[in-house]
């Protein structure tokens, strides 16, 4: 009787890690990139990460005009990062927040599946659709 046995759940503590790993190795460069960028366009930036999660803020006079977080979403079998999007509305003093897988459909991949030219144009799309200046 050949039975496969099923993948091994990962411990919270093997998740984190590669949470770590993707936070270093593919959101902090890509922001690094993004920041140069938007300071040669006149935005000030500016890049706080921490272990699980990481902003690429930009503003424009002091003011912030976008915020863009990676955050992590726990799905039965992984967990998912996903942009916790906040910007100013054109001619406001409002501020909007939403969320947004970084892939559309099923989350049927693998943290290990997202580069940073796929996070890179996510931010990039995000920004040149909400940012009016």
């Amino acid at each position: 009787m050949n039975m496969e046995r099923a993948p091994r759940a990962k411990t919270m503590q093997e998740e984190i890690l590669e949470l770590e790993k993707f936070i270093i190795e593919i959101a902090i460069p890509t922001f690094e990139s993004l920041q140069a960028k938007y300071e040669e366009a006149g935005f000030s930036t500016k890049i706080r990460s921490f272990e699980t999660s990481a902003s690429l803020i930009v503003t424009m006079n002091g003011s912030n005009v976008f915020i863009y977080r990676i955050q992590w979403r726990r799905f039965p079998t992984t967990m998912l990062p996903y942009a916790d999007i906040q910007y100013k509305m054109r001619n406001s003093l409002r501020f909007l927040t939403y969320e947004q897988m970084i892939r559309k459909g099923k989350p049927d991949y693998s943290l290990n599946d997202i580069s940073q030219e796929e996070l890179r144009n996510h931010v990039e799309d995000n920004f040149e659709k909400r940012v009016h200046v």
